[in-house]
């Protein structure tokens, strides 16, 4: 099979490396070594479309065959191989999705999942499109968002297919609960679940662990919001909802979901933060990390004169 598909022009390799891979996705008895031989036929191929088809055919076959875990280590090269092979924007935007599609319903590709669907909603920016072009893959996403505990940060808010959800009847409410848990509180997500709560039944939500995602990201949006780089218990308390005796629990759960970088003053009822993740990290954070920089580079400055005036005083008593 080697000598068939490297020894060929182009042209032929292409199509032999396609009759190839098409012939041992036929089938799905032998699953495990089937997907082993389309690996070795991708290890053969020079050419950079001929990979990118027997990759497609990689996919969908391991898809088919439900042995989706066997190709999971391969999706971290992915990205690199969109800019090796050159390949144009429907070509990505295939890739993109089906990977996406692999990786759905897989509990240990679940941020892949949300990560290649973000990456095929992106390939559609500065393009002439409908929601119905993309909806499906923006509730999915959405939806995978809204649930996974452990993902706290999302820069799919403003882009335009998601921003096309604010138009539709069925899908607005989507946009909405999207953008409060991104730029609200565990308050604001209360009130909408109060007026919307048919929504979470009709997108399998659990509103239990919603609130648990809430209270955590309030939490962090209360460190973003901070000057001080303080938060007080009672401020906790209150915008998470919960008992005084429950604050340093939800505090410790932040920290070990890197949510926060802090410590806990006890005796001040404090909470001391170093950092934060923010829920978005669009143009306003570009902005604002801009001037902390520059406000950073005036300390700095300050500090180097001072230490030089330092320097010269030092210097002149001893003369």
């Amino acid at each position: 099979m080697s000598n068939i598909v490297s020894k060929l022009p182009e042209k032929e390799a292409l199509a032999a490396a396609e009759a190839i891979a098409a012939k041992i996705a036929a089938e799905t008895s032998n699953s495990s070594l089937r997907l082993k031989i389309l690996l070795s036929l991708f290890n053969m191929v020079e050419y950079p479309y001929g990979k990118y088809t027997v990759f497609m055919h990689l996919i969908r076959y391991a898809q088919k065959a439900q042995v989706a875990e066997l190709l999971l280590p391969s999706l971290k090269k992915v990205e690199g191989w969109v800019k090796d092979w050159g390949l144009g924007s429907e070509e990505s935007r295939a890739l993109y999705l089906a990977v996406a599609n692999l990786c759905s319903g897989q509990p240990s590709a679940s941020k892949e999942h949300l990560h290649y669907l973000v990456k095929y909603l992106a390939t559609f920016e500065n393009t002439e499109f409908s929601l119905d072009t993309v909806r499906d893959a923006v509730v999915r996403a959405a939806v995978e968002f809204i649930s996974a505990p452990d993902v706290f940060q999302c820069d799919m808010l403003d882009m335009v297919s998601v921003q096309k959800l604010q138009g539709d009847a069925a899908l607005g409410p989507l946009f909405k609960l999207l953008s409060l848990m991104l730029t609200g509180k565990l308050a604001d997500y209360l009130s909408f679940h109060k007026a919307n709560a048919q929504l979470f039944a009709k997108l399998n939500l659990s509103h239990d662990d919603v609130v648990t995602k809430m209270r955590l990201m309030s939490l962090a949006a209360l460190a973003s919001e901070s000057q001080s780089g303080e938060i007080p218990y009672a401020l906790v308390k209150d915008t998470l909802q919960i008992n005084d005796d429950e604050v340093e629990t939800w505090v410790v759960r932040a920290i070990s979901l890197k949510l926060l970088e802090a410590k806990i003053d006890q005796l001040r009822e404090m909470v001391v933060f170093s950092r934060c993740t923010q829920r978005v990290f669009g143009e306003a954070q570009w902005v604002e990390l801009q001037s902390k920089l520059e406000q950073w580079k005036v300390n700095m400055g300050s500090v180097c004169k001072m230490l030089h005036n330092t320097r010269m005083t030092g210097l002149v008593v001893e003369n």
